[in-house]
């Protein structure tokens, strides 16, 4: 649980969609897609809806709470110093027709990974902040860590794959998922939506399997996910990748590192003003 009052994010995301589509009117969240345009609800080719974007020079307000929240982490969850994701992902989950990227044959979507899939650290934390409350189809789906990890050795299994393959395995596992109804189905049961209310978070190990489903919910969700790790995970994850041989892996042209795809500072640098 976090104040609301204490970190804003509700009105800062309302600022930003104020600059961003100056139709919108400031009102609630939830019910976003009946305030603003259609053409910035639909997906474009990367998957990303014109509403979302990454948090940046672009959304200041949200900057400057997301850094008072990760100093908060840092100091009454973790209890201690945190290497953080530089620009975390602010995401409109809209009551509209999911793009068919990740649809299997038979049209249900399988949205369902992990993000060691796309050479995430195994020491890092996931976090994923609502910022409407979330239930049923608009909630995060989620796979308990020991069902995760039985199910990507499964994986792995069948594939063949070695550590290196698993990093990039992302397109390969919605192959399985999309040929194998049997394994699909174990990751569909698996996977459950979680429900997430205002001012509560929800973080859970890089390793577990989740995915979002198409949003029948008649509700806009409103998240910011972001990724973290203590600093001595992050040392001992970049060690354990130079060791074996593998360079730092990129995520959208940006290497998993400080000073790139993480801040260059830690949570102890930030969010004190």
């Amino acid at each position: 649980m976090y104040s609301k009052d204490l970190f804003p994010f509700d009105e800062a995301v309302k600022s930003y969609l104020r600059r961003k589509i100056p139709s919108f009117n400031g009102g609630s969240l939830a019910h976003l897609h009946e305030l603003i345009p259609l053409v910035f609800q639909t997906k474009a080719e990367k998957g990303i809806n014109g509403a979302s974007c990454r948090v940046g020079p672009e959304t200041p307000e949200v900057l400057q709470v997301y850094h008072k929240f990760i100093r908060y982490l840092s100091d009454s969850f973790f209890q201690e110093d945190l290497v953080f994701e530089a620009a975390p992902q602010l995401r409109f989950h809209f009551p509209v027709p999911a793009r068919d990227t990740h649809r299997r044959s038979d049209g249900r979507l399988a949205c369902q990974h992990s993000d060691i899939m796309f050479g995430d650290y195994f020491e890092q934390i996931n976090c994923w902040l609502p910022i409407t409350a979330c239930r049923g189809t608009n909630a995060l789906e989620i796979a308990e860590l020991a069902s995760s990890v039985s199910l990507i050795e499964e994986f792995v299994s069948a594939r063949q794959l070695d550590l290196a393959g698993l990093y990039e395995s992302r397109e390969l596992f919605f192959d399985e998922l999309n040929r194998n109804d049997g394994f699909h189905e174990k990751v569909r049961r698996a996977c459950q939506p979680v429900e997430v209310n205002r001012g509560e978070a929800l973080l859970f190990d890089s390793r577990c399997l989740h995915g979002t489903a198409e949003n029948i919910e008649q509700e806009t969700r409103v998240s910011i996910d972001f990724r973290v790790l203590t600093v001595p995970g992050y040392v001992a994850a970049t060690a354990a990748r130079k060791s074996l041989g593998l360079a730092p892996v990129e995520i959208g042209g940006e290497p998993l590192l400080k000073g790139s795809f993480f801040d260059a500072r830690t949570a102890y640098m930030v969010g004190i003003d």
